[in-house]
């Protein structure tokens, strides 16, 4: 049985959401930030969530958690050895790489106080954001996912896309704003959210 250590809106709501399109079956455990279990540290070096166990075994990252439940499941990735399979692992690490970073500058500088904020700092990682939301844009075209079909990419660039959304990054990107909407339809996020 798999087990899912989460907290509410965090990383870990990418592979609980995964979890739920796979219909894998879980368990989940609940970890307050502030109050970790013992030697959770055994399971995450720096005891975030989340992490999963797999049997005898865990792994911690979100977007890894998600590459291996879609390949343990057989569902929901690219076939091996094609280019969707290629494009899938490169959008991945862009979601993660090009993507979250600019928004993790941008909401650790929306929670300093206005006198100690960094706005050329923060002005730059919304300008490095919207320069990867057109690249992001061009490869989404007319699709109503990132390479045709839903896949675990949609569940972990999209959470990147939702999360974006706080602080108006795609207020300029009418089409990834409307993906967007699609990801928040899906009755597996839906599920995810409910709590």
């Amino acid at each position: 049985m798999l087990k899912l250590f989460y907290a509410p809106r965090t990383r870990a709501s990418r592979p609980r959401w995964l979890l739920e399109e796979l219909g894998l079956p879980y368990e989940m455990e609940r970890i307050d930030p502030r109050n970790k279990p013992a030697n959770y540290d055994a399971l995450h070096p720096l005891s975030h969530v989340p992490v999963i166990q797999d049997g005898d075994f865990a792994i911690f990252e979100s977007a890894a958690i998600c590459i291996h439940l879609a390949e343990k499941a057989g569902n929901l990735v690219p076939a091996l050895g094609t280019a969707e399979r290629a494009h899938y692992y490169q959008w991945m690490f862009f979601a993660m790489t090009e993507l979250e970073p600019q928004i993790m500058i941008i909401s650790a500088e929306n929670h300093l106080a206005a006198d100690k904020r960094n706005t050329e700092k923060s002005d730059h990682a919304r300008d490095s954001f919207q320069t990867a939301c057109v690249g992001l844009t061009r490869a989404l075209g007319d699709r109503p996912y990132l390479l045709g079909d839903f896949t675990a990419l949609d569940v972990v660039l999209g959470s990147v896309l939702l999360w974006s959304r706080l602080f108006h990054l795609l207020d300029a990107a009418p089409a990834l704003s409307a993906y967007c909407d699609r990801l928040k339809a899906r009755p597996a996020y839906l599920r995810t959210i409910a709590d």
